[in-house]
């Protein structure tokens, strides 16, 4: 009997552990953006979140009106804020993890948008 409550004692212990809900502003830190090889081929969409809480946002989707704004990004469980960006254009200002950790999407209006970590 003391075995098996060791055991699920355990058991619950490795569980709780392993998920992870917050992330620090360092392993968030880097460049999100559409794959390198279609990056080659048309428009550029990419943001940049440094250590210090400074973005890059880079959308050249519309060739008309790129959208290129900087400003500050705050993190939040999952989810990364872009904030004091001071742009009448509206962007994707609100982003969350997908599953794999690696990728972050969003959503404005009905336009859908999911970047990778590629640095």
């Amino acid at each position: 009997m003391k075995t098996k409550n060791l055991l699920l004692l355990i058991l619950f212990a490795f569980a709780f552990t392993s998920f992870r809900t917050n992330l620090s502003m360092d392993e968030v830190a880097g460049v999100y953006g559409i794959c390198s090889s279609e990056k080659e081929q048309g428009p550029n969409f990419e943001v940049t979140l440094k250590n210090d809480g400074n973005f890059h946002y880079v959308n050249t989707f519309n060739s008309k009106s790129p959208i290129d704004v900087t400003g500050k990004w705050v993190l939040s469980g999952k989810t990364i804020k872009l904030v004091d960006f001071g742009s009448a254009v509206k962007i994707h200002d609100k982003w969350q993890f997908d599953n794999s950790g690696i990728c972050i999407k969003s959503r404005k209006g009905l336009e859908y948008s999911r970047l990778c970590q590629l640095k």
